[in-house]
């Protein structure tokens, strides 16, 4: 009985402790607030549950849709430009440390 207080602890513990990241992400671990050098990988990933915290960070392609807009040419009166954006990330380490 004097034992399941501290296995149900230990239980929580891990699993607060262990997260898993898909392929294709990965994640920053802030340490009290600073970023640490090194974006963790896909996989398994423990991380200290009241020291650090872990921010996803989805490294898929963006794509955002920009509404028409009408432009005005000599030969044709008017016409529609339909626009697209396309963003990714190419540094997690300079996104994070930015702000």
């Amino acid at each position: 009985m004097f034992y399941i207080l501290p296995a149900v602890l230990l239980i929580l513990f891990l699993s607060a402790a262990v997260k898993i990241l898909r392929e294709c992400g990965q994640g920053v671990v802030f340490r009290l607030g600073s970023v640490l050098k090194m974006p963790k990988g896909s996989g398994l990933v423990i991380i200290i549950p009241v020291i650090d915290r872990l921010r996803r960070v989805s490294l898929r392609l963006v794509t955002i849709d920009v509404p028409p807009q009408d432009v005005i040419t000599e030969p044709i009166p008017e016409t529609a430009v339909k626009r697209f954006l396309l963003l990714y990330v190419t540094s997690i380490g300079r996104m994070h440390s930015s702000n």
